[in-house]
């Protein structure tokens, strides 16, 4: 393994241990399936955003934006930055947080029997007094003919003394009927503290489908998720749109 590869894996290996040895669960901002692939020298423009609907009026009209810049700076390392916008209900649009991302893809897709990488977070509100959270998630592929599947296995902790571990997971089919439709279904879970005890209806499940595209340079991914539990809202827009450039 080259120095580099080493490098990578130390880094990769590091953010597992500070998640899983730190001892809340934070709430989800927006809805993303990672892939593990990385695109080397791609610059890529992305906004996502959700907007629930929900019949308590504390949760209906919420909105979470995320606009960010990213960069394949490594043939298997890209870098992201993020700033997370939220519109409480009743509220105005306030810059909430800013977000540096590392996704490290782990070997050459195809190479083994699946497809694996890591994504490292760290978030850090804007407002005096906000807790930095770091999130890290393991990243799964598996191609099956015109299936493809994905899932996110997701570790979050907030660095503030006395947090929990917070665990999720996020999991995408679709179907590759062409580049430019690829009709899926989507699952997101938030089962709160890794120590367990967390109630059904004290989670976060959505689940509903999702469609997804790529229009010359740009990537759509939209779609409509219904909650499964108490904590989640009754329904979800989400929405995903990237502007892809090679330099």
């Amino acid at each position: 393994m080259s120095r580099r590869r080493h490098l990578l894996a130390a880094w990769g290996w590091t953010a597992v241990a500070l998640a899983a040895a730190l001892p809340a669960e934070p709430a989800y901002a927006t809805l993303k399936i990672y892939s593990p692939s990385v695109e080397y020298h791609e610059l890529e423009l992305e906004w996502r955003a959700r907007y629930d609907t929900d019949a308590r009026e504390s949760m209906d009209g919420r909105q979470v934006h995320k606009l960010a810049v990213g960069y394949g700076v490594l043939p298997r390392l890209f870098l992201e930055a993020y700033a997370e916008l939220e519109r409480p209900v009743g509220d105005e649009f306030e810059l909430e947080a800013v977000e540096m991302e590392a996704r490290i893809q782990l070997a050459e897709p195809g190479q083994y029997w699946l497809d694996a990488g890591l994504h490292v977070e760290y978030e850090m509100p804007v407002e005096e007094g906000g807790t930095d959270e770091l999130v890290f998630q393991v990243l799964l592929e598996k191609g099956q003919g015109r299936l493809l599947h994905r899932t996110n296995l997701r570790l979050e902790r907030e660095l503030e003394s006395g947090a929990q571990v917070g665990s999720g997971l996020a999991w995408g089919s679709r179907l590759r009927l062409g580049p430019s439709f690829e009709p899926g279904v989507e699952y997101h879970a938030r089962f709160g503290p890794l120590a367990g005890g967390t109630p059904f209806d004290s989670q976060a499940h959505l689940l509903g489908p999702v469609i997804y595209g790529r229009l010359g340079r740009v990537k759509y991914d939209l779609g409509y998720l219904f909650g499964l539990s108490d904590a989640a809202p009754d329904g979800m827009l989400k929405w995903i749109i990237e502007v892809e450039f090679h330099i």
